[in-house]
């Protein structure tokens, strides 16, 4: 056999020397759980990687292609190996190491051998193989079969699953161990970045990386077993090891005595171990009477510790510590703060609380057409929903001089009745909300302090939020409290959403009126309803009906799915659960929520989502972003009407100065017909005058066509 030098060999041979150096040293630990799979894989490396140089050193193809073959005695056995000794190691999963699966982890390495032997006869492993000169090397360059890659999907995934134990390991364990581990990991990494680079031909020279990568593996080994004392020093387990845990953490004994506390809980209850050790929880705990109470049950619940501002909120929890044979031989209990939590728990079910009462006071403004229920219903669901303990609403009249109080919620007084009336600079909070056109917010007035204007007897908190429209006050939203500083961020927030909304539905309603009475010269007769309008005002034109997004863009259509129509036909909100095939293998869920104005469906709102079921919550934003989009649309529809009411004046006042232009009657009659024509696009005009011998016929000639 003819042979060749290149230093590319000595990093292999290193490699090779490494591997079963590793080998012999974990073989004298095999007493340490997976010391023997450890010893037994590292063998395996080595043949791989002494097979791998006499590859290298190998010139022609023949002997290239015996000893490529040989290295798959190491190669095909390495995936397994070290999947076993990842759960031996761990511990994890180690009961599924029965006879059976160790017996299934040998076929695949079985058969992988029999196709690389016997690859000229079926080529399923190397589809080609080929002799390639690098500079004065030459090397081994295969083209990879379908059994390859069935190998190598095969080998990633015991990898990466044994990876993951480790991993886990890892991140439970700490010092000595996670040094043990992490040499592991490290080891691991090389060869398996040099074989993505090998298998991807993503290094320029056809080498195979790994056994390259085993240099690197092999230190990280031999570091480990010297340095970390791997497989001398055997882990323990997280849950005795509590000192390290940085929630509190005490263990009691089944008689309910302290036998320890970590250095979290040391801290957090003011004790020490040598204090309260052997004593009774009762006792050791006693100023902790609702912790004790949480302690004497399997089980969790909240406790409060702290005073004031200092107060701090704990989720506890007590486990019942058992041995194999069932027992209780303890408890666990753990303290974990759960303060900030809380904190956003009560934010977000403030802010929830907040956008279903905007969303209950815009489903009122759709359903109603007089300005005075609005007022009265949006005080009284401020007042219960909200808790406020007076709501008041004012409206501001014409001249802007005077607040009128309209509606009153909550707390009577016998100085606020509805229809009094004040002077806008003598009306306090009130008053100065309308001349700042901001919110007025009075945190805490002093008892007894006298104050100007609409005020509740023994008021010391107060809010008032104007109702604006268009730079124009129309009121104030008043709410005020008995106690000091009753308010916080959130309901001024609250009350200038509410404000926003309720200017705009006053705003709307008033603008309803006053487009009615314009259209038809009085009130819309009683038959003419919400439909009836959108139907005239919108759907009669050249638009589409109904927009669709799915993913990429929006498009017009003018189709509808079934639960659209029922939703339209009942409604109210449709649910479904709709198949996306024929064997209903693939489900997804369907909402329809009707769009309502006046209590009238105009529209639909259709979504469709992966899984089986829509959230209700996702139906109640629905519901609320539905009631927004018929306030806008019926905006919308005003606003266009009054834009087309506009060019219809503006028309006929261009015509009308264009025929009085005209001199005589055939100016004027040509004039009428041609520009009546032109602006109606008609197709023909015609203007005749019949005047005839004393009323009865047409003059000759009085005739204008275009």
């Amino acid at each position: 056999m003819q042979v060749q030098f290149s230093v590319y060999v000595l990093p292999v041979i290193v490699s090779a020397i490494l591997s079963a150096v590793v080998a012999v040293v974990a073989w004298r630990r095999r007493p340490a759980s997976g010391a023997t799979t450890l010893a037994v894989m590292m063998g395996f490396v080595t043949l791989w990687c002494v097979g791998y140089a006499f590859r290298l050193v190998s010139v022609d193809l023949a002997s290239k292609l015996l000893w490529a073959k040989f290295r798959y005695f190491g190669i095909v056995w390495v995936p397994a190996a070290w999947l076993v000794f990842a759960v031996r190691y761990t511990g994890y999963g180690r009961k599924w190491l029965t006879s059976w699966v160790y017996a299934l982890l040998t076929i695949e390495p079985a058969v992988i051998l029999v196709l690389v032997w016997t690859n000229e006869v079926h080529y399923l492993f190397w589809a080609q193989t080929d002799l390639v000169s690098y500079g004065s090397l030459t090397l081994l360059e295969t083209v990879h079969g379908p059994a390859f890659w069935v190998h190598t999907a095969y080998s990633y995934i015991l990898i990466v699953a044994g990876s993951l134990l480790l991993s886990l390991m890892l991140l439970r364990s700490s010092g000595l161990y996670r040094r043990q581990v992490l040499s592991l990991l490290l080891a691991l990494l090389s060869p398996l970045v040099a074989s993505v680079l090998s298998i991807f031909n993503l290094f320029p020279v056809p080498l195979d990386l790994v056994p390259f990568g085993f240099t690197l593996a092999g230190l990280a080994l031999v570091w480990g077993l010297f340095r970390s004392r791997l497989l001398e020093v055997a882990p323990v387990a997280r849950e005795v090891a509590i000192e390290a845990l940085p929630v509190a953490t005490l263990i009691l004994d089944p008689r309910g005595q302290i036998v320890d506390l970590n250095p979290a809980a040391e801290r957090l209850l003011g004790l020490s171990i040598l204090e309260v050790a052997g004593q009774p929880v009762q006792r050791a705990l006693e100023r902790y009477p609702d912790l004790v109470a949480l302690c004497r049950k399997e089980g969790e619940g909240e406790i409060v510790l702290g005073e004031g501002e200092e107060q701090r909120v704990f989720l506890v929890r007590t486990v019942v510590l058992r041995d194999q044979a069932g027992t209780p031989v303890g408890q666990l209990v753990t303290l974990q703060e759960i303060t900030e939590r809380k904190r956003a728990e009560e934010a977000i079910r403030g802010e929830l609380r907040r956008i279903r009462t905007v969303a209950e006071i815009a489903r009122i403004g759709a359903s109603i057409d007089e300005i005075s229920d609005l007022l009265n219903r949006t005080a009284r669901l401020l007042h219960n929903r909200l808790e406020f303990d007076h709501v008041a609403l004012y409206m501001v009249d014409e001249r802007q001089a005077h607040v009128i109080l309209t509606v009153l919620a909550g707390a009577e007084e016998p100085d606020l009745s509805p229809g009094r009336r004040w002077r806008v600079e003598e009306a306090g909070a009130v008053g100065r909300a309308i001349r700042s056109r901001r919110l007025q917010w009075l945190s805490e007035v002093e008892a007894g302090e006298e104050r100007e204007g609409p005020r509740l007897s023994g008021g010391r908190s107060e809010i008032a939020v104007p109702l604006l429209a268009e730079a124009r006050v129309l009121g104030v939203l008043d709410v005020q409290s008995r106690t000091p500083a009753a308010f916080n961020e959130t309901d001024v927030v609250t009350l200038q959403a509410v404000a926003d909304q309720l200017a705009a539905l006053i705003e709307r309603l008033r603008r309803i009126r006053e487009t009615e009475q314009a259209a038809y010269g009085l009130e819309a007769p009683a038959d003419l309803t919400a439909r009836t309008l959108w139907e005239s005002a919108f759907f009669e034109r050249d638009r589409p009906l109904g927009y669709r997004y799915r993913g990429v863009s929006v498009e017009p259509v003018d189709a509808t799915y079934p639960e659209a129509q029922e939703a339209c036909k009942e409604g109210r909100p449709v649910t479904l659960t709709l198949s996306s095939d024929g064997d209903g293998r693939e489900k997804m869920g369907a909402l329809a929520v009707p769009i309502r104005f006046r209590d009238q469906v105009i529209g639909v709102v259709n979504l469709r989502f992966e899984g089986e079921a829509v959230p209700a919550d996702v139906v109640a934003l629905v519901e609320a972003v539905s009631d927004r989009l018929a306030l806008a649309l019926e905006n919308a529809r005003l606003l266009e009407e009054t834009r087309r009411r506009a060019a219809r004046e503006r028309l006929r006042a261009e015509m009308s100065a264009r025929i009085r232009a005209s001199a005589d009657v055939d100016s004027i009659l040509r004039t009428a017909v041609q520009e009546l024509s032109r602006a109606l696009r008609a197709s023909e005009g015609l203007i005749r005058l019949e005047v005839g011998d004393g009323g009865s016929g047409p003059v000759s000639g009085e005739e204008e066509q275009v």
